[in-house]
């Protein structure tokens, strides 16, 4: 079973996907974004969401 997840390419494309999600959702924060709700877009939208918080502007 083990073999499996640590051999799997999905494995290791999943959790790049959730690491840019997370870096995401800090980028927003950062930008005075909430984490949660940025946490949920990072992990379903990933790259996409990390292209997003980039280019937010900090809200007034």
């Amino acid at each position: 079973m083990l073999d499996f997840i640590s051999d799997s390419p999905w494995f290791l494309l999943l959790s790049i996907h959730c690491l840019i999600g997370a870096i995401a959702a800090i980028v927003a924060q950062q930008k005075g974004y909430r984490l949660e709700k940025w946490l949920l877009y990072g992990l379903i939208g990933g790259t996409i969401s990390l292209i997003w918080a980039i280019t937010l502007k900090n809200p007034e």
